[in-house]
């Protein structure tokens, strides 16, 4: 059986500007997928050249073992039988919630259309809703009827773009989950973009990070998070530090932190000079610790309050401690490096992240 989706060595520019550039990954039927990345890093491009709206500059997109695009050749949007879930929803404001949906059944007899949107609408919980029009809806129900709507043809792939960028953060977490126990339900194959990094985890089978006009890693969220192949994917995905160390054998590096001991993500020979990455969960806060680190930021999160420390030598680290524990700016507290899965990157590697600052509301933090 062919994948739902392969896009091979796919470039696209505009006049002499490539978006994006060298492009390959592949979807299995049934999976979802998620393409990953700050604004203007080209993602709703890529989107839009695998709808059809977008001619290729060069490469090949194949859906189910046929080729839809590639230089100078391009299957018409409406032939790649894909449905399409815009930022905005597009509903059409004059039509009922019924008629939105069945607007794409245009071609199905009249006898198996009306099943079908009777389906979708109680698949996505808006049984009672078929004769309301958009504008008595709200936002979490007008996308439930993009999404039924985008879904009544059965497409081989859907693809949404930032699908929960108008919804506030609360409806955006539990919409997430819902939608993707949908788009399984429906045995659809599926691709977002997003540049918000819980969305993804939430929905995705598998993440493309794109920084730099290219996808840096293709994997899942868990692989992504715990062993990214590079600078740029752990400066992206997650929050943490990248602390000097050394090699000190083939499960050991030195660093500030004291000796750390675990499997390394990378091989990397005795002697070889590395940036260690430290998770905010790799650091436990402990009173009675010998190690003491000052408290230079604090960010109160709810249950959490994520801590900015300088170590001793100099160098920070963060640390996400439970918020009854309340420690003030300039003070030193006791912690324990806790770090079992070792990522590390060759120092030249390390420093060409280019994105250290505060992004979407996580923090990254670089010591070349």
């Amino acid at each position: 059986m062919h994948p739902t989706l392969e896009v091979e060595n796919l470039s696209k520019g505009y006049g002499n500007h490539l978006v994006i550039e060298d492009v390959t990954f592949t979807l299995q039927q049934g999976e979802i997928g998620c393409l990953l990345g700050p604004s203007g890093c080209g993602k709703t491009t890529l989107l839009r050249t695998i709808a059809g709206f977008e001619d290729v500059h060069s490469g090949e997109i194949w859906m189910e073992g046929h080729q839809v695009a590639s230089q100078g050749f391009s299957v018409p949007p409406e032939k790649r039988r894909v449905g399409m879930l815009f930022q905005d929803y597009a509903l059409f404001p004059h039509l009922t919630v019924f008629q939105n949906v069945a607007f794409g059944l245009r071609s199905t007899k009249n006898s198996e259309k009306k099943p079908r949107v009777t389906d979708l609408l109680s698949t996505v919980g808006l049984n009672g809703a078929a004769d309301k029009y958009p504008h008595e809806l709200s936002g979490g129900q007008q996308q439930r009827v993009a999404l039924a709507r985008a879904l009544a043809p059965k497409p081989r792939i859907l693809l949404l773009d930032e699908p929960f960028s108008n919804l506030d953060v609360a409806l955006r977490e539990r919409l997430s989950m819902e939608v993707r126990h949908i788009i399984q339900e429906q045995l659809t194959t599926a691709l977002m973009v997003t540049h918000n990094q819980q969305e993804a985890f939430a929905m995705a089978d598998k993440i493309g990070v794109i920084s730099g006009r290219r996808i840096q890693q293709w994997d899942s969220a868990h692989t992504i998070y715990h062993r990214p192949a590079n600078g740029s994917v752990a400066a992206f995905v997650g929050e943490g530090a990248l602390l000097p160390g050394i090699v000190l054998d083939s499960r050991r590096v030195e660093c500030e932190l004291g000796i750390l001991e675990g499997s390394f993500s990378s091989p990397c020979p005795k002697g070889c000079e590395v940036d260690i990455l430290i998770r905010p969960e790799d650091i436990i806060h402990e009173d009675e610790s010998r190690m003491k680190a000052m408290i230079v930021h604090k960010t109160f999160r709810g249950p959490n309050i994520l801590y900015t420390l300088r170590l001793s030598k100099g160098s920070t680290v963060l640390a996400l401690v439970p918020s009854h524990h309340r420690h003030q700016i300039g003070q030193k507290i006791g912690i324990r490096p806790e770090v079992e899965d070792i990522v590390l990157f060759k120092r030249e590697e390390a420093c060409e992240i280019d994105m250290i600052d505060t992004i979407e509301g996580h923090q990254f933090q670089l010591h070349c």
